[in-house]
């Protein structure tokens, strides 16, 4: 299948077909006509779907086909399918009025779940962030206090306390890591105590060394950015100088 450029190499924007013209009698139609979602996919999710569709659908023939772990796949598909607007948010976990009144009313503080509540209750409950492959996920608040995206599932708002204090012990800059082959387990080079991948896999999930863990890294420093607590870097999140002066004054 062939495709086309579907974000900006420039600003990373979504491109459009200006126009459309006929081989055959020349006619051409000038407008703005929206790209298929295929078009916007990125490479690795290409290649995911390819493999799912040669593998009929079966997740561990991908995985295999991939060399990625198991719940690294359906991490991926889950992504492939919010890319391609097939996945729905459900009625039952949209906020009503009352719902975000009641999260406007908890107790505030510096920390960074209820900045990071506050900000997403002020903005409606759902508030879409973007990845640095210029990838768009819609992340929503549910009236517990929890934050829920079809990319990486559901977590506490407290993960984000978890990664600022890392950070902050890290100096104010820390390693991503990651979590997407077969050999990146708790404890590999790439997912360790020395990463925001492993710390979270380790203090919040509870893995242990060896275990196969999820990698929601590149959405979680995403809201992280977006509530203009730490910059989201290529391989490293890096607390901004405003959250430094909120925590330690002048």
């Amino acid at each position: 299948m062939e495709k086309r450029i579907g974000n900006c190499p420039v600003c990373g924007g979504k491109m459009m077909t200006h126009a459309l013209y006929c081989s055959q009698c020349n006619m051409e139609i000038v407008h703005d006509f929206p790209l298929s979602p295929f078009d916007y996919l990125e490479e690795m999710e290409l290649q995911t779907l390819f493999a799912f569709l040669r593998h009929r659908g079966n997740l561990k023939g991908m995985q295999q086909e991939l060399g990625i772990s198991y719940p690294t796949a359906k991490k991926r598909l889950e992504m492939l399918l919010q890319a391609l607007h097939l996945t729905e948010e459900g009625e039952s976990a949209k906020l009503t009025q009352e719902d975000l009144e009641n999260l406007l009313a908890l107790p505030q503080s510096y920390l960074p779940s209820a900045l990071i509540r506050t900000k997403m209750a002020q903005a409606g409950g759902s508030v879409q962030v973007h990845s640095l492959e210029g990838s768009t996920y819609l992340v929503s608040l549910t009236k517990d206090g929890k934050i829920v995206s079809p990319a990486i599932g559901t977590y506490d708002l407290q993960v984000f306390d978890l990664m600022v204090d890392f950070l902050i012990a890290e100096g104010g800059t820390a390693k991503k890591g990651q979590a997407r082959g077969k050999e990146d387990k708790l404890g590999s080079i790439h997912c360790n105590e020395h990463t925001l991948t492993g710390v979270i896999a380790a203090k919040y999930h509870g893995k242990k060394t060896g275990d196969a863990v999820l990698d929601p890294v590149f959405l979680l420093a995403a809201v992280l950015e977006w509530a203009g607590i730490a910059h989201n870097r290529r391989g490293t999140v890096e607390l901004q100088e405003s959250y430094w002066r909120m925590i330690y004054g002048e």
